[in-house]
């Protein structure tokens, strides 16, 4: 799902402006995934506990459907065992028992495995667990290895084996949960052992340890990593913090923030799963600033969502225009945190608009000019903005945005800050509040109850302030 910001062109460097205004009718791109649809559920920590690594020998027996060959079950048994020895590896800090479970050390895929190493100790984990290990429908086979491979393969006859396992890890202090995601695993047979070929599929996301060589800062609120310079880690952190301190200023507190810089745009386009061709990508690839996605159980806080930035996109930016972005990103990461349910769009977006812009002391009218704009020409919007307005491949999505900005504002001065805040956390349910519903709230029966209007009355008000504001 994408969300799109459109601020004034103060936030943007002049050489940025031209570049953005001829992609999109917007300046900055901002797209939320997960804080906008719901996530299919992932494995409970409890659940999966007899799955963990270092008992993993039984971790997908009940998953794997069939017999299989008999090369492919030992495969699959061997792969719990490759990854038990990986997490001990990780526990111990042992580097060459890491090496040890790599099919080829001297070739490309082994140089990524090795620094895949490097990239979890960087970021201070200790431990990876596995479970639904899955062959594919593709049974085990023998190939000559390519000829772009290392010498040392080249010498053997390999029989290769391809499943799926879902991958778990916490970065310390900053994941109040596992993290778990998806894993293509190819392993690769030398001398009779099954070994790890490659643990990242080319559909796959790729996570922050894939990126190579990782460096990684961090403060007591936030751990920025990047295969870039430490002196941009740096400024980014310092930026992070300016928002974390926005955040804190209107929610109470700021949940510890990772934030992912990759050196390049691709490189963003595979965190976030989108390493597709450019004909199949969505119509806002390549424009967005900053992504915020991670996965989320139903009636569950998110444990460990990543803000990732494109290096393009915010490289059009002023410095105002990256604390905005980065504000937003991270109002998204806190809400999800104390939250058990995905807001509606327009207020999430809204909500995070509202933080990001609140301090800046802009001109309403010229960060909502497109919006305004449009009301000019052929009057206020229906209704809040939908799904598919944000979406990019209907409607606008830099209106939509601003749409659902003014209407979180409206809220709060209506209803006052702390009325704005507190819908937000009867729509999105408090862990451990008594007052919390088991399930998601009527987003209109709870701005009732904040403001004593109907949803047809708040529209009504919105939409005549939309009307107000662009008369000027």
């Amino acid at each position: 799902m994408s969300t799109v910001v459109a601020p004034p062109s103060s936030l943007v460097t002049a050489h940025g402006a031209a570049v953005v205004t001829a992609l999109v009718a917007g300046v900055v791109v901002a797209l939320v995934m997960s804080g906008c649809t719901p996530n299919a559920a992932t494995p409970s920590t409890t659940a999966t506990a007899s799955t963990r690594a270092n008992s993993g020998a039984n971790a997908g027996a009940d998953a794997v459907a069939g017999a299989g060959s008999e090369a492919s079950e030992a495969a699959r048994t061997a792969l719990t065992t490759l990854m038990a020895a990986r997490s001990r590896a990780l526990e111990t800090g042992d580097r060459t028992a890491w090496l040890a479970t790599i099919a080829d050390p001297q070739g490309p895929d082994g140089s990524a495995e090795e620094a895949a190493y490097a990239g979890l100790v960087a970021l201070g984990v200790r431990e990876v667990i596995v479970s639904e290990v899955r062959r594919s429908a593709t049974q085990a086979t023998s190939a000559a290895p390519a000829a772009e491979e290392s010498q040392h393969a080249q010498t053997l006859t390999t029989q290769t084996w391809t499943g799926s396992m879902r991958l778990g890890y916490a970065i310390p202090g900053f994941d109040r949960g596992v993290r778990w995601v998806a894993r293509t695993v190819t392993l690769t047979q030398v001398a009779g052992q099954w070994l790890i070929q490659r643990w990242v599929g080319p559909a796959d996301r790729w996570e922050v340890f894939d990126l190579s060589p990782l460096q990684v800062v961090r403060s007591e609120r936030a751990l920025v990593a990047g295969p870039v310079a430490q002196d941009v880690l740096r400024d980014r952190l310092a930026e992070v913090e300016v928002g974390q301190d926005r955040v804190a200023a209107a929610l109470g507190r700021a949940f510890p923030a990772v934030v992912v810089v990759p050196a390049t745009t691709d490189q963003a386009a595979l965190l976030l799963g989108n390493g597709a061709p450019s004909s199949e990508q969505s119509p806002l690839a390549g424009q967005v600033a900053a992504t915020t996605h991670g996965p989320r159980e139903p009636s569950a806080t998110a444990v460990a969502d990543r803000v990732v930035l494109d290096p393009q996109g915010m490289g059009r930016l002023t410095p105002a225009g990256r604390r905005v972005v980065l504000t937003h990103e991270l109002t998204h990461v806190s809400v999800r945190a104390g939250t058990l349910h995905d807001l509606p769009l327009w207020l999430s977006e809204g909500f995070a608009e509202w933080v990001a812009f609140r301090d800046e002391g802009m001109d309403v009218t010229v960060v909502a000019a497109r919006l305004l704009s449009q009301v000019r020409a052929s009057g206020p919007p229906a209704t809040l903005p939908t799904p598919t307005d944000f979406a990019g491949t209907a409607g606008d999505p830099a209106a939509a945005y601003q749409e659902s900005w003014l209407a979180a504002s409206r809220i709060a001065t209506l209803a006052g800050p702390d009325g704005l805040v507190g819908l937000v956390r009867r729509v999105g349910g408090v862990p451990g509040a008594s007052s919390s519903p088991a399930g998601p709230v009527d987003p209109a029966a709870a701005l009732t109850e904040v403001l004593g209007q109907s949803m047809s009355q708040f529209l009504a008000g919105w939409q005549s302030e939309l009307v107000t504001l662009a008369a000027g």
